[in-house]
């Protein structure tokens, strides 16, 4: 029996077992697996300021702008930032490179909701968001 034959529940739960890059992989090898694969790989997501540039936020925000019903799977979200060796100091926000086409969709986007605190991100001007 083939895997896409099972019942989507099952084919679902047996998902929720593979890491993400895994999860990742099996999205991109058939379109039924991309459709039961994405609200799973999405409904958590955790985003490390730790690593070196490129930030994963970024590319989390360029599939969501591209493909805004993504958000909808997203049911929690963990982003960690600072300094690991010295946790109790105060970091800035790292710049997070996004071309200015990519920016002003991402705001639009924000506005709509309605969320005033998010709604007030900004370019710095050279290309970067804050």
């Amino acid at each position: 029996m083939a895997l896409l034959e099972c019942n989507a529940d099952v084919v679902r739960l047996m998902l929720r077992y593979l890491g993400k890059a895994d999860l990742r992989s099996v999205c991109l090898v058939h379109p039924g697996l991309r459709a039961l694969g994405e609200p799973v790989l999405y409904s958590k997501i955790d985003i490390s300021f730790y690593r070196s540039p490129p930030h994963p936020i970024t590319s989390l925000l360029r599939s969501i702008l591209r493909r805004p019903e993504l958000a909808a799977h997203i049911r929690l979200l963990f982003c960690y930032g600072g300094d690991r060796l010295n946790r109790d100091r105060e970091e800035k926000v790292p710049e997070l490179p996004m071309p200015e086409v990519d920016l002003r969709l991402a705001v639009s986007l924000v506005e709509e909701t309605c969320l005033p605190c998010l709604a007030s991100a900004h370019s710095n001007g050279n290309g970067a968001v804050r």
